[in-house]
């Protein structure tokens, strides 16, 4: 993997996979953390198992949660915030 330690799309994200599988796991045992609880002693869970629960509708619109990319995206988004404390999710 790269200097960066981050794959900037969703085809470098493909290429190591393919290319270099074990990054993942290193890239996991060289993260860093920050203590569980902080402030307010509250978390902030971002929910990302709808997908894996068939809970794919939004309103009128019944597959509006069906595209893992829009699902990877959101959660980018949503981990970019400093008060997110982790993910619920399934593989």
């Amino acid at each position: 993997m790269s200097d960066t330690s981050q794959c900037r799309d969703y085809a470098a994200v493909t290429k190591v996979r393919a290319t270099d599988p074990a990054a993942i796991a290193r890239a996991w045992a060289h993260r860093t953390t920050r203590p569980t609880l902080r402030g307010n002693g509250r978390l902030m869970i971002v929910a990302a198992d709808h997908p894996a629960r068939g809970a794919l509708a939004v309103g009128s619109r019944p597959t509006a949660m069906n595209s893992r990319t829009d699902l990877l995206d959101r959660l980018r988004a949503a981990l970019a915030d400093p008060g997110v404390d982790g993910v619920l999710a399934t593989a």
